[in-house]
């Protein structure tokens, strides 16, 4: 099967997927992102020389990579009011239902990675 090339930025952002994913995740990180996902915002704050929403915009014109709104519940304090941080008080702390993006690989990019290997 004749697959895309992946372009330098991709390889960078699958490579920053796969290195954190091998220090955070008790799995392969390649069936986690398959099955699972990630949020796309915890890779805005890292230092690369890509735009994330390029690199997933191509991707997912190669069939590589997705990404869909999943519904997450978060818990959120009060304290950040304002410009000045405030002592947080229990009852200005709750849960609220927040959509993420979130990030999901193909299988066919699975099988793109491991044939360059």
């Amino acid at each position: 099967m004749t697959h895309p090339e992946l372009t330098e930025s991709e390889e960078a952002f699958i490579e920053l997927v796969l290195e954190v994913g091998g220090v955070a995740l008790d799995q392969d990180t390649f069936t986690f992102m398959i099955e699972e996902g990630t949020p796309a915002a915890p890779f805005l704050g890292f230092p690369r020389d890509f735009t994330l929403g390029e690199v997933l915009e191509s991707l997912e014109e190669k069939g590589l990579a997705y990404t869909e709104p999943q519904e997450e519940a978060i818990h959120y304090n009060g304290g950040l009011r304002g410009k000045d941080p405030q002592p947080i008080k229990w009852e200005d702390t709750g849960f609220k239902r927040v959509e993420r993006e979130h990030i999901r690989f193909t299988e066919n990019l699975e099988e793109l990675w491991k044939e360059r290997s």
